[in-house]
């Protein structure tokens, strides 16, 4: 009976111990940076980094933020869901932390994070 009880506290603080060591990874582990030229179809799906100039900036009645960003002459949209009123402007230099996916027959990143560097 003792050793049984012994073996449950030691697999609960073991769970335990995982559980905070996922949480602190989840924080500071970062997601692949990929430069705006190389977003193609194999990054479908994943979630990524990318930076890029501001070219244009569009937010909806519904809290939905589109952010045109451009770089090298490769571009792609950024859409961010709930989001508040932004400050971007034209020509911000920016970061975008995001789930690359497909609307209409176009590659987009369905942002979780953007700001600017």
């Amino acid at each position: 009976m003792q050793s049984e009880a012994k073996i449950i506290k030691y697999s609960l603080l073991a769970i335990i111990a995982g559980l905070v060591g996922l949480y602190l990874a989840s924080i500071y582990i970062e997601p692949e940076k990929i430069p705006l030229s190389e977003i193609d179809e194999k990054f479908l799906g994943k979630f990524i980094s990318t930076e890029g100039f501001v070219r244009e900036v569009k937010f909806s009645n519904s809290s939905t933020l589109f952010v045109t960003i451009e770089n090298n002459q490769s571009r792609i949209i950024a859409i961010q869901f709930g989001a508040s009123d932004t400050h971007l402007a034209i020509g911000d230099f920016i970061l975008v932390k995001g789930e690359v996916s497909r609307y209409k027959g176009e590659l987009e990143l369905v942002a979780k994070e953007i700001r600017m560097i």
